[in-house]
């Protein structure tokens, strides 16, 4: 019955602050050099993100992440999805786009070895 209970909880997320975080996160992660987001398309809490020029697969990405507790989701070959909530706060999504930044500088471009 967790649906019940949650429909009976007063809870109205912020869902403007989830829009603006995401947009935060999207145009962090996309100054770095290998990752791509479409800054076009961030318009709800949802941002996606290509790592196929800086990764071996989306997978590995999702690893790599999760490890330094940065959640994401597999879109589709070589993107990767986030979404925002209302407990994401400023300081989470920077720890997220220095996470990507990580990851974009130690990851093998394509599983060939070379950087991007």
């Amino acid at each position: 019955f967790f649906g019940r209970r949650h429909v009976l909880t007063p809870f109205a997320p912020p869902v403007p602050q989830d829009h603006d975080q995401a947009k935060r996160l999207a145009e962090g992660i996309s100054k770095i050099e290998g990752l791509e987001v479409d800054l076009g398309t961030v318009e709800t809490n949802m941002v996606m993100v290509n790592v196929s020029a800086c990764c071996e697969s989306a997978e590995a990405a999702v690893a790599a992440l999760k490890e330094v507790n940065v959640l994401t989701g597999i879109m589709g070959k070589g993107i990767l999805r986030l979404v925002t909530h209302h407990h994401i706060r400023e300081a989470q999504v920077q720890k997220a786009v220095e996470a990507f930044a990580r990851l974009a500088a130690s990851r093998p471009a394509n599983g060939n070895g070379a950087h991007a």
